[in-house]
């Protein structure tokens, strides 16, 4: 099927558009309830999304974000109401909790450039107090808020209690910003390659009754996940409110929805190609929208 603007440029951009947003409404629906709730202070609440490689589990979170009124980070003025912070595991950082420091290292920042500042530095100066070692260890940009420390004989992360002073820590920054009226939207991809204490912090943050304003969304690949993650996802399931949904690869119907969108005509005219792709790439949204780019660029269609 010949498409009379297959060398135009906005063409592919709508390709990585709609498979954010196209086929998954219930599922973002879903989501939406989610941060309507924890707004309403019913967290704390998890939210995993499951799914092969390349279902879109990572673009409805981003689309969430959307949605949800949340801008780019220092866009967050003191007029929104939540936050939104994001990281991501990966099989070669072997660093406890990685993903969960580069989340909320992105919150210090947001924090540290809007009006909340002074509010959640005075909270969280009173929460921890002197006591503050093993956050400014385990999370450095946090001084963009607290300020730098005084001159110490050395970092206290890794001694044997440093744990559990962690978790203590974590969870006062939480509340700390909580306190100032904003709920905590943090979404963690790749689930499947978390490291045991990470794990063992969401068990802990999902049990914390005062992180009402809390809402933990995880991304995995249920191909790849392990027996522990597997008891651990268990494990949260009994802790708090809590939802796994799963997305699949697209029926030959909800692709042809995709397709029709992506060239802008109707679906009755895309049957026929939705067919031919459907067999290519067996209803995947991403190996559908890489096989539609390629073919653009070829001038197929």
């Amino acid at each position: 099927m010949q498409h009379q603007h297959s060398s135009s440029p906005s063409v592919v951009k709508l390709k990585f558009d709609n498979v954010s947003i196209h086929g998954r409404d219930n599922e973002i629906d879903a989501l939406l309830s989610a941060v309507q709730r924890v707004d309403t202070l019913e967290g704390p609440e998890i939210f995993f999304v499951n799914g092969p490689s390349g279902c879109g589990k990572t673009t409805i979170a981003q689309m969430l974000q959307e949605e949800t009124g949340e801008g780019e980070r220092g866009n967050n003025n003191g007029d929104n109401s939540r936050y939104f912070i994001s990281g991501n595991f990966d099989r070669i950082t072997n660093r406890p909790y990685s993903a969960f420091v580069d989340a909320l290292s992105d919150l210090c920042e947001q924090i540290a450039e809007c009006q909340d500042v002074e509010k959640v530095r005075s909270n969280l100066n009173t929460a921890l107090g002197d006591e503050d070692a093993i956050l400014r260890d385990a999370l450095p940009r946090v001084e963009r808020i607290i300020g730098q420390e005084m001159e110490r004989s050395g970092p206290l992360y890794n001694e044997n209690f440093a744990f559990d002073r962690l978790k203590i820590s974590c969870r006062a920054l939480l509340r700390s910003v909580m306190r100032t009226g904003k709920t905590i939207v943090i979404f963690i991809d790749d689930l499947h390659w978390a490291d045991l204490e990470s794990w063992e912090l969401m068990k802990n943050l999902a049990s914390d009754s005062e992180l009402k304003r809390l809402l933990l969304i995880g991304a995995y690949r249920d191909d790849a996940i392990s027996p522990v993650a597997s008891q651990n996802i268990s494990a949260l399931s009994e802790t708090c409110r809590f939802q796994n949904i799963h997305l699949g690869d697209f029926d030959e119907h909800q692709l042809n929805g995709l397709v029709a969108s992506v060239l802008k005509t109707g679906q009755e005219r895309t049957k026929s190609l939705t067919n031919t792709i459907h067999t290519k790439s067996a209803g995947n949204p991403h190996f559908t929208l890489q096989f539609m780019k390629a073919a653009e660029k070829r001038q197929l269609i």
